[in-house]
C-alpha cells in the first residue's frame, strides 16, 4: 500500500510515463485505490495492466469510477482478477461517457458473455467512433449477446432507430396538437366582438367585469390602411415569468394566469403616436423541457422575438452556468431563423436585486452573428418597472 501510494503521487506529477504494468504485484483493493484516484487527473498514461492483483468486483468498481473521469487510457488490462458479470457490467456502464479507452482485456474472469459481450461492444463502439448510442448497448437482449459483438452492434443500432422514431411520432404528434391549438387561439381571437346583449347575457348572474382595451383592430375600429402586424414570440425556461410578463404588456395590469400548456396565441393591439396602429399576435410558448422540440416547428423570420430569463433568482439546479437557457434559445433562433430581431427580457428585476446579464448584450452578439440582438431590458411584471420601455423597444423593432 505505501508503494501504490507513493506511485499514485509520481502519477499526479509525471506527465512523460506512457505505459506501466502492475501484473501480478498484490496491489488489492487498498493499492488499487490511489492508483485510480491519480488516474482521474492524469491524462498522459495511455497503457496500464492490473492482472492477477485479487481486486474483485470491489476493484471493478474503482476501476469503473475512474474510467467516467479519465481521459487518457488506450488500453486497459484486468484479466485474472475474480470479477463476475456485476464488476464488468459495472465497467461497460463505466463506458457510456468514456470515449478514448478502445482495449480491453478482462480474460479469466468469470464474467460471463452478457456482460462481457457488453464491454465488448462498448470498446467497439470507441474503437470504430461509431454513432450508435452506447445507451441502447444495455437494451439488447440477453441472448444477442452470444452472438458475437457484430449482432449486439446491430440489435443496439436498431433499437437506436426504433427509440427515434417513437420520439419523432410523438413530436409530430405534439407539433399538430400545438398547430390545432393556435389556429382556434388566432381564430378566437378574429371573431367579432359580441353584442352588448350577448354581453349581458354573458355576464348574467356574475359581477360585471371591468372593461378592458380592445385586443384587435376590428374591434377598435381602426381601418385597415392604417394598420401593421407583427408577431412577437416569447421564449424561455418555466416560470421565469412569460406569461405574466405578457399579461402585463397587454392589460398594463399585474396578474398571475395559468402556467402556459404548449402554446398560448392572443391579440395585442397597439396604438402608435402617428395614428396608425400595430396589431400584434401574441405567442407565449410553454417553458417545459418536454415542448422544446415542437417549439422550431412556430419559429419564423417576421417576428420579434422576447428571450426571458429570471434575473433575481437563480436555480442551481436547473441552471448551473445562470443563464436560464439563455444561450440555448438564441443558438435555437440562430439556427432556424438567422436574422431575427431579439430582445434578452430579465424578469422580477426589483430595484437593488437585480443579477447582472452573465454576458453583456454586445458580447451575445458576437457570440451569435447570426442574430440581431437588439438589446437587454430588465422588468419587472408586479410593479410596472421596465414594462415600458419594452414596450417601445418592441414597438421599434416591429417597425
Amino acid at each position: 500500500p505505501a508503494g501504490a501510494k507513493a506511485l499514485a503521487g509520481a502519477l499526479l506529477s509525471n506527465r512523460t510515463l506512457k505505459w506501466l504494468s502492475l501484473y501480478n504485484d498484490g496491489l488489492g483493493i487498498v493499492g488499487l485505490r490511489p492508483i485510480c484516484d491519480a488516474l482521474t487527473k492524469n491524462t498522459t498514461l495511455a497503457w496500464i495492466d492490473v492482472g492477477d492483483n485479487g481486486l474483485g468486483d470491489q476493484g471493478a468498481a474503482l476501476v469503473a469510477g475512474m474510467l467516467q473521469v479519465n481521459v487518457g487510457l488506450n488500453e486497459l488490462r484486468i484479466a485474472q482478477n475474480g470479477i463476475t458479470a456485476t464488476g464488468a457490467t459495472a465497467i461497460g456502464d463505466a463506458l457510456e461517457s468514456n470515449s478514448s479507452l478502445i482495449t480491453l482485456r478482462l480474460s479469466g474472469n468469470p464474467t460471463g458473455p452478457r456482460a462481457t459481450g457488453y464491454c465488448n461492444a462498448m470498446i467497439r463502439i470507441n474503437a470504430d467512433g461509431s454513432d450508435i448510442p452506447k445507451a441502447f448497448v444495455r437494451e439488447v437482449p440477453g441472448e444477442v449477446f452470444t452472438r458475437g459483438v457484430e449482432a449486439v452492434l446491430a440489435t443496439a443500432r436498431r433499437l437506436a432507430a426504433e427509440s427515434a422514431a417513437r420520439e419523432e411520432a410523438l413530436a409530430a404528434a405534439r407539433i399538430a396538437e400545438l398547430h390545432e391549438q393556435a389556429k382556434n387561439a388566432q381564430s378566437n381571437a378574429h371573431a367579432p366582438a359580441p353584442s352588448p346583449a350577448q354581453q349581458q347575457q354573458r355576464n348574467s348572474g356574475a359581477s360585471p367585469a371591468k372593461p378592458a382595451a380592445a385586443a384587435t383592430a376590428e374591434a377598435a375600429g381602426i381601418p385597415a390602411e392604417l394598420l401593421l402586424h407583427c408577431k412577437l414570440m416569447l421564449l424561455g425556461q418555466g416560470t421565469v415569468g412569460k406569461t405574466t410578463l405578457l399579461h402585463r404588456l397587454r392589460s398594463g395590469s399585474f396578474g398571475t394566469p395559468r402556467m402556459t400548456d404548449g402554446v398560448d396565441v392572443s391579440p395585442w393591439l397597439v396604438r402608435l403616436p402617428d395614428g396608425r396602429a400595430l396589431q400584434m399576435s401574441s405567442w407565449d410558448f410553454g417553458g417545459q423541457t418536454e415542448y422544446y422540440t415542437t417549439h422550431a416547428a412556430f419559429l419564423s423570420l417576421r417576428c420579434v422575438y422576447l428571450v426571458v430569463w429570471n434575473a433575481n433568482h437563480r436555480d442551481e439546479a436547473r441552471d448551473p452556468d445562470g443563464e436560464h437557457g439563455i444561450r440555448f434559445w438564441l443558438h435555437s433562433l440562430s439556427v432556424y431563423t438567422p436574422g431575427a430581431t431579439v430582445l434578452i427580457v430579465g424578469t422580477h428585476a426589483t430595484l437593488g436585486k437585480t443579477r447582472p446579464l452573465p454576458l453583456t448584450a454586445e458580447e451575445y452578439r458576437r457570440a451569435f452573428p447570426k442574430l440581431d440582438i437588439a438589446g437587454f431590458i430588465p422588468v419587472d411584471s408586479e410593479d410596472g418597472y421596465g414594462v415600458e420601455a419594452l414596450q417601445h423597444a418592441i414597438v421599434d423593432a416591429a417597425l
